[in-house]
């Protein structure tokens, strides 16, 4: 049976350098289950979460039961700081160089459909999920290289998710 998650659950992830922490921010009916990362790594565990959501962030879709069930994370708390609502728009790469940077994105809510071309995305836009689904170890690359959506996407699009 799948353990139960609630927007707002507060997970920890230990590396090598320290710890990690992502929330529960809820489920896409197409892509499954979503979590706002925070791509600090912190030298000890935390548990101010007000300090630790203050952090800036981001959503991926992340398979949260099968990461619990093989202990990649563990649940540490529950906090309204720690809720973020999951938007309704998300973003697919449609089109990409040929070094794989993104070029081209769809912005779409599953009914309406936007091209953008990544130069003339918003911060708003970029911040949207990316429409895939993040395995374990690529969200730990993510994280210890500190990454975020306004950084580019070319190791993205080169993921092989």
């Amino acid at each position: 049976m799948a353990a139960q998650v609630s927007v707002g659950d507060i997970f920890e992830i230990v590396l090598g350098t320290g710890v990690a922490y992502v929330s529960f921010a809820g489920k896409d009916a197409i892509l499954g289950t979503a979590i706002w990362v925070v791509p600090t790594i912190f030298p000890t565990y935390q548990k101010d979460w007000t300090y630790v959501f203050s952090q800036k962030g981001y959503f991926v879709f992340y398979a949260i039961h099968t990461a619990l069930r093989h202990r990649h994370l563990r649940r540490v708390g529950h906090s309204v700081d720690a809720i973020r609502w999951l938007p309704v728009l998300r973003r697919n790469a449609i089109q990409t160089d040929n070094v794989g940077h993104v070029t081209r994105w769809l912005i779409t809510d599953g009914k309406i459909h936007l091209p953008k071309n990544d130069s003339d995305l918003t911060l708003e836009e970029r911040c949207l999920p990316i429409s895939d689904m993040w395995n374990h170890k690529y969200l730990v690359a993510k994280i210890q290289a500190g990454w975020m959506p306004n950084d580019g996407d070319a190791s993205f699009a080169n993921s092989g998710l």
